[in-house]
Formats: C-alpha cells, sequence, structure tokens
C-alpha cells in the first residue's frame, strides 16, 4: 500500500522490491551524484514507516524481504548495510556503518577520512525502539537487542542483549 510520501532518489542504484508499505515523508537518497558506487536494494514487502532515511553515501544498503523499519529510523550505508529477512527494527533506531578517525588535537576531526565499517544484522532479529547499531557489528540471527540499548561489538545468534554497550542477558529458547 503507497500512501502519500516523499521519495528523493536518483533511480540509477535503487531497486525497490514489490509490494513496499511506505509511511510518509520517507527519504531515500542513493547519492549517485557522489563520487563511488551507491546502491540501495529494498526487496520485497518491507515497511518503511513515517519518516524513515536511508541513504547510502557512496556505499550499498540491503534490506532482505519483509523487513519493517520503524518511525524515524535512520540507515548510513557508507561502509555497507546488509539487513536479513523478517526483521523488526522499532522506531527511532539508527544504524550505522562508518566511523570518523580520531586524530591529534590541533587536526580538526571534520577534515578526516571516514572508516568503513560494514555493518550486517541477520534474519529474525528484533532492534527494540531506540537502539543504535554502530559501524563494522554484526548481529546473528535470531538475536534480540532491548530497547535504548548501543550496539558496540558482534552479538551472537539468538542473544538477548540489553545496555549500553549491549551485553548478552540469556538466549531465544529453541522451537520445540
Amino acid at each position: 500500500m503507497l500512501r502519500s510520501w516523499k521519495l528523493r532518489f536518483l533511480t540509477d542504484g535503487l531497486d525497490l522490491g514489490s509490494a513496499p508499505t511506505i509511511g510518509k515523508n520517507v527519504y531515500i537518497e542513493t547519492w549517485r551524484n557522489l563520487p563511488g558506487k551507491s546502491s540501495i536494494l529494498i526487496a520485497d514487502s518491507v515497511t518503511l514507516e513515517d519518516g524513515v532515511r536511508i541513504e547510502a553515501w557512496k556505499g550499498g544498503i540491503s534490506i532482505a524481504e519483509n523487513v519493517h523499519l520503524g518511525s524515524d529510523t535512520k540507515i548510513y550505508g557508507h561502509g555497507g548495510v546488509s539487513i536479513g529477512s523478517n526483521t523488526l527494527i522499532a522506531m527511532n533506531c539508527c544504524i550505522l556503518s562508518s566511523d570518523h578517525t580520531i586524530c591529534p588535537q590541533g587536526t580538526p576531526i571534520r577534515t578526516m577520512a571516514d572508516v568503513l565499517k560494514p555493518t550486517e544484522i541477520g534474519s529474525d532479529v528484533w532492534l527494540g525502539a531506540g537502539v543504535i547499531v554502530l559501524g563494522g557489528v554484526t548481529i546473528g540471527d535470531g538475536a534480540v537487542i532491548g530497547a535504548g540499548s548501543v550496539v558496540t561489538h558482534n552479538i551472537s545468534k539468538g542473544a538477548i542483549c540489553v545496555g549500553t554497550p549491549a551485553k548478552p542477558i540469556r538466549q531465544r529458547e529453541k522451537a520445540s
């Protein structure tokens, strides 16, 4: 179902699957005018709630089928972001894939090159409201990250993690 929405992109570099649900004020930008390769792949049956912002920034973003991105979620794909199928990302999450170089004082940080750090989120993952995923992190299939957590390190399959930084508190039960 397509509602009233804003979609800013150059069609080169964007592959939008069938049957998306797109909320109001969704912003998708491949940034093809920047040097380098930019691409965004959004598979079938993906939901992008109001205010979602997806920016490739010379990198690649791949969102598999049946993923839900909650309102005001941001994804910056400069270093590459991959999100597996059937993943639920709640509102106000931020997924990063790069970092800044920390230089000696006297050299403006703003002038330093970005460090690209690919980020992978597996299938059947749940990110609670306001989760921040830093660049270079892999979140395993079936993991659950509690609301407000900051993911700074890899998370294993099926782990339930909370806190800043996110730490495992237990494993999801296996289906019988």
